[in-house]
């Protein structure tokens, strides 16, 4: 692995993160995280199509005006999306209803458009295809972990619903972690999404504070000359 995919890793899991510090797809990411399941099942549905169209992007950069290069993106991504669409109704048809809206509004998700103007048509297929997925892996790990918060203390529990994503035999998966009387509403409400995506934002930054520190230099201490004076 050279130093450019190391980089593409870094700045897609961490450095540049989609959620965490381009702050790009905030409807997704504070409508549909009220639960784990609804956070992975948009999550991944969002990597496909972000994989799909940077490497969709990328094969045909060369053959695209640059006049009209912006519609042809989006209609390579409303293609992908109404293919993740249709597969989702299919097979999840459940996430499909709880879901609504926020699965077609995947093509106006900027962390795609933005990914493919940016990166996947001035690159190679395999470099795009790399970006797009750990870009994607950085957004759904957001998805998640805002989920798995806004779950456990608004209903106490992890993976409500996963049959709706995984299969009836995903039912065991849920877990009753705190037992609660009263669950706290604030944190599945939209309010609670937002408070949890800036406390996930401060982390971050005081995370990468604390790590620049340690790499920066000590200081080196001043030497002070003794003054002489001839007697």
């Amino acid at each position: 692995m050279n130093d450019q995919q190391k980089d593409i890793i870094r700045q897609g899991l961490w450095s540049n993160n989609p959620a965490l510090v381009q702050i790009l797809g905030l409807c997704p990411v504070l409508a549909v995280t009220n639960t784990l399941t609804n956070a992975m099942g948009l999550g991944l549905a969002t990597l496909l199509v972000l994989v799909g169209s940077n490497v969709s992007v990328s094969l045909v950069r060369q053959w695209v005006p640059n006049e009209v290069r912006i519609p042809i993106y989006v209609m390579i991504i409303a293609s992908l999306v109404t293919c993740v669409q249709l597969l989702m109704n299919a097979f999840t048809y459940g996430l499909y209803q709880s879901l609504g809206i926020f699965i077609p509004l995947i093509v106006t998700n900027c962390v795609i458009i933005g990914r493919a103007e940016a990166f996947a048509s001035k690159n190679s297929a395999p470099l795009a295809a790399l970006d797009g997925l750990m870009m994607g892996l950085g957004f759904t790990a957001v998805l998640l972990v805002l989920g798995g918060l806004r779950e456990l203390l608004g209903m106490g529990t992890l993976f409500d619903g996963a049959e709706l994503l995984l299969g009836d035999w995903a039912t065991g998966l849920r877990m009753d972690v705190l037992h609660l009387d009263n669950g706290f509403l604030l944190a599945i409400l939209p309010p609670g999404a937002f408070i949890g995506l800036g406390l996930l934002v401060a982390g971050k930054n005081w995370i990468d504070g604390r790590l620049a520190a340690r790499r920066a230099p000590a200081p080196k201490p001043e030497v002070t000359r003794a003054r002489v004076t001839s007697l």
